[in-house]
């Protein structure tokens, strides 16, 4: 955002916001930071988003107006902002927040990639893949692919791994059959619906069923 200050709030300042005027939930969005990506699921968090896109017409949002006239001389200092000092930058894909997605942070000890349907946004520390693929997210999860991630990605110190898009662009993905997506689907679904606890045993299918696609 270039000054977060103004643009993050907490769920208490949210529910001020909305209060004083419903509309303002309308470009409140929740926000997920890198440690909100677990395996699997995104944790819950108390952390909002103001997202004012180029061209918003912030009469219709008073209060959310209000609010960011208290860091309107900051926000104008901003070197990467809209064509207004309350607009955040542009950006091609604001649409895909609001889709089901593939959701990821950037530094990592393990595959952590987890599966959105609540329209979060996230910051600069987690990277979104915009499908609706539950087999992809199986594939990403299993441990055939985590070990081909500890070559393409960069290694860091603590034994962590820096994941990027052109990272991940590297990788292969398995074709499969409709049933044998289907199955890993489904096991997926299982591990979402658990929240990734106790997901063990659906795991260790999901990683030779993966195997097995890869050949090994």
């Amino acid at each position: 955002t270039g000054f977060n200050a103004a643009f993050v709030l907490t769920g208490a300042k949210r529910d001020e916001l909305i209060a004083a005027d419903p509309r303002s939930a309308e470009i409140i969005k929740p926000l997920a930071v890198g440690k909100d990506v677990r395996r699997w699921a995104v944790a819950p968090s108390d952390r909002w988003l103001i997202v004012t896109r180029i061209g918003v017409n912030m009469g219709c949002y008073p209060e959310v107006m209000k609010h960011l006239q208290q860091w309107e001389r900051e926000l104008t200092k901003r070197s990467d902002q809209g064509q207004h000092w309350w607009e955040l930058r542009a950006c091609a894909y604001y649409a895909a927040f609001d889709e089901p997605k593939i959701v990821y942070p950037v530094m990592v000890k393990n595959s952590e990639f987890a599966f959105d349907t609540t329209g979060r946004f996230t910051n600069d520390k987690c990277f979104m893949i915009p499908v609706n693929d539950l087999f992809l997210l199986g594939v990403l999860n299993s441990g055939c692919m985590w070990s081909v991630l500890t070559i393409v990605c960069s290694a860091l110190q603590g034994g962590f791994y820096e994941m990027r898009g052109t990272n991940l662009a590297k990788v292969p993905i398995p074709t499969a059959s409709d049933a044998n997506r289907a199955v890993i689907a489904a096991l997926v679904q299982k591990c979402l619906d658990a929240k990734g606890i106790d997901c063990g045993e659906w795991e260790r299918e999901i990683d030779e069923r993966v195997a097995a696609l890869y050949g090994l």
